[in-house]
């Protein structure tokens, strides 16, 4: 008897399964994206400078470049991006802006997440079916995370960024569902289109009110792109 039978006498069990993790471990060297998340989403259209930090890495990223959880997006000035998210979230960025995809999760168990973050910039975001999956707003499925508070959502398009230097600004475009824009100090809804608050340091979010046509317009205006399809304006 050699050594490899006596071995397998010995320890019935020893060599099918290193077999197994000798295979997998092979599979997984071989083809490393049979074993990864799957990606978040991708961009549709770019205009102008748009890069990703991916794994640490500063890419230029393009029209059908795909973007994955922990991902960066970097826009540069007079540039815009849209993102397609694999739950059917559309985000459009506005030109300067940093936004970061925390996390993303989508299960057909009806306990999808997605985390992003406004780092700076503006940006406007048609929500999917992860911002439908929570069964009120509290539960917030869809989190914007910024540096002045936090964005809650459910099923709704809204508009996020900075209009002035150290304030935060949200609007309620359109949708049959509240935006919670809260912090450490208070929080508010915004229940109706055209509703908007703003985030400022130190202080709870705004008072609710109604935009004036002006300022709705300069908002807007930051994520412009006439020359999308207007469905997916």
């Amino acid at each position: 008897m050699n050594r490899w039978q006596r071995l397998s006498a010995q320890h019935p069990l020893w060599w099918p399964n290193n077999l197994l993790a000798l295979g997998l471990l092979i599979l997984a060297l071989a083809s490393p994206s049979l074993l990864a998340a799957p990606a978040a989403g991708q961009i549709l259209f770019s205009k102008g400078s748009l890069q990703i930090v991916h794994q640490g890495q500063l890419q230029t990223a393009s029209r059908g470049s795909q973007v994955w959880p922990g991902d960066t997006l970097i826009t540069g000035h007079n540039s815009r991006a849209l993102l397609r998210f694999s739950d059917g979230t559309r985000t459009t960025l506005g030109d300067d802006t940093e936004y970061r995809i925390e996390n993303f999760s989508l299960n057909v168990q009806g306990q999808s997440r997605a985390t992003y973050q406004l780092v700076k910039g503006v940006f406007k975001t048609v929500t999917g079916a992860i911002a439908k999956d929570g069964p009120d707003i509290k539960d917030k499925p869809l989190v914007v995370l910024t540096p002045l508070g936090t964005l809650g959502i459910r099923g709704t398009t809204f508009w996020g960024g900075y209009l002035e230097p150290g304030k935060i600004d949200v609007l309620l475009i359109a949708g049959d569902h509240a935006v919670e824009v809260s912090n450490a100090i208070g929080s508010r809804l915004l229940t109706t289109a055209g509703e908007g608050t703003t985030l400022t340091a130190g202080s709870a979010p705004g008072t609710v009110k109604t935009w004036p046509e002006a300022k709705v317009k300069r908002a807007t205006a930051t994520v412009s792109w006439p020359e999308l399809p207007e469905a997916l304006h």
